[in-house]
């Protein structure tokens, strides 16, 4: 379920009250939409569940990845990706892209297109 909030201090609107006024009542900034998400463990345990299945990045590659304990190997790359890259990833979507992240997160190719599988989103982002 969608909700807006607001990024400067973190009041939240329900749709309709976004439709009312597009803007924070309380500081005046622009609302952000955001999605009702399940808890980021239920996430994690898709991801741990496709391990070694195939993913694909944005622009058609195909990669699998491992976990050891809370990093995530893709197989095609040296990039080891954190369990805290994916939950700071997971607080962002969605996102139109791995360039949405490329500053914050390692291998962000590759935690874009896992995060916006349709194995892993179920189809809610």
């Amino acid at each position: 379920m969608k909700y807006y909030e607001c990024l400067s201090c973190g009041r939240t609107y329900s749709i309709n009250e976004f439709r009312e006024d597009r803007f924070c009542r309380a500081c005046g900034k622009y609302l952000q939409e955001r999605l009702d998400k399940d808890p980021f463990e239920k996430i994690w345990n898709r991801i741990l569940l496709y391990e070694g299945e195939k993913f694909h990045l944005i622009h058609g590659e195909e990669f699998t990845y491992e976990i050891n304990g809370n990093i995530i190997h893709p197989n095609r790359t040296k990039w080891n990706i954190p369990k805290s890259h994916i939950i700071r990833a997971y607080e962002l979507v969605p996102f139109n892209g791995p360039g949405v992240i490329s500053n914050e997160i390692m291998g962000p190719s590759y935690v874009w297109a896992i995060l916006h599988d349709i194995r892993i989103s179920l189809g809610e982002w």
